[in-house]
């Protein structure tokens, strides 16, 4: 080992007693043959700080080599510590207690703390599903071992007519752009009601229909579309007399598996910076804990969480957004949306569109 001075590997936080000093930050200056840059601008003042390659002593002198700032600076006392030698980081002081810069405060589908996440499951991913949104899964993979999950479904619907059909009377509509068999009415509503029904579950979207028991006067109707379809009713004409549709809605029945997570090892999609989960990939999935999100609108701490049945647009401000299923948001957005039970939003955000907000899932 040589005597005298042993140079430091790594860079040091220096703090110097001085008298009425001035140094400009980038300054740089040596004392016992170790060097000395200043992190902070001073003038006319008596603590100097800097990041140091070594210990000068207790006193002594720093001299100017570059910069701008007194061409030499008398110090009485000096004290050192370690300091963080990430070139990113020049404040010189251990750790990264600042994250605006060089680091993101939260990424999509990242969890939000450790303590939060308690809870993920691995499911099978029947269609492409991006990153921190709400997932399902479907119900028709009930083979053990066979656990695949997609986004929501638009999945029931529910519409009323407005007034019964009479004899001779001709009903046409579509579901998912699919066109029904047309119904000649025979004028009995409860009959009429039941043919109705029995054309809608001919369809091929359909896998259920019922008339709806709580409407004595069977003009209410509630239609259910296959696993992984949604259920839109469309095109609804009645030839012979002037019915409409009072009430024409959709829902689901899908139940919420939790939000899909970020994974370093997902491999973007060729060509792009996409990192999609696509169909037959495993998925990450919080099912609970908490979880970083994009909400659609501005939210605060302890809103509900809804979820986006259907890829659209939303108004927001006055101005048009894409939207898309799986999203997440305070509201049911004019009934696009549904209520998760017992999901609330952990941390708020003041971005009217996708801004990065928690959920609290379970």
């Amino acid at each position: 080992m040589s005597s005298g001075n042993i140079t430091q590997m790594a860079p040091q936080l220096t703090t110097f007693t001085v008298s009425s000093a001035a140094a400009t930050v980038g300054a740089v200056y040596t004392s016992a043959g170790f060097t000395f840059t200043v992190l902070s601008t001073i003038a006319a003042q008596t603590t100097l700080l800097t990041t140091a390659s070594g210990f000068p002593g207790n006193s002594g002198t720093l001299t100017k080599v570059s910069g701008t700032g007194d061409a030499t600076i008398t110090f009485s006392a000096c004290t050192i510590s370690n300091a963080y030698s990430d070139a990113l980081n020049t404040s010189g002081f251990v750790g990264q207690s600042d994250y605006s810069e060089y680091a993101k405060i939260g990424i999509v589908g990242m969890p939000y703390d450790i303590s939060g996440y308690r809870d993920v499951v691995s499911p099978v991913a029947y269609e492409s599903i991006s990153l921190g949104l709400g997932i399902v899964r479907m119900p028709t993979y009930s083979t053990a071992g066979q656990f695949v999950a997609r986004l929501p479904r638009a999945n029931v619907a529910h519409f009323v007519m407005s007034g019964a059909l009479t004899a001779a009377d001709t009903v046409n509509l579509k579901i998912n752009g699919v066109a029904m068999t047309q119904l000649t009415a025979g004028g009995t509503p409860a009959t009429d009601a039941a043919s109705l029904v029995t054309l809608l579950k001919a369809m091929a979207p359909v896998a259920n229909a019922a008339i709806d028991t709580t409407d004595t006067n069977n003009l209410s109707f509630y239609v259910y579309s296959k696993d992984g379809l949604d259920c839109l009713l469309t095109n609804f004409a009645v030839v012979g007399h002037t019915i409409t549709l009072t009430s024409n809605t959709v829902t689901t029945n899908d139940k919420v598996l939790g939000v899909s997570m970020q994974t370093q090892g997902k491999e973007q999609q060729l060509g792009s910076l996409i990192l999609n989960y696509q169909a037959n990939d495993v998925v990450n999935c919080m099912g609970a804990g908490r979880i970083w999100v994009f909400a659609e609108v501005a939210v605060s701490a302890n809103d509900p969480v809804y979820i986006r049945l259907q890829n659209g647009t939303t108004t927001i401000g006055g101005v048009s957004y894409p939207v898309v299923r799986g999203a997440l948001r305070n509201d049911s957005d004019s009934g696009t949306c549904v209520l998760v039970p017992n999901w609330f939003f952990f941390q708020g955000c003041s971005d009217t569109n996708n801004g990065l907000a928690v959920v609290q899932a379970k």
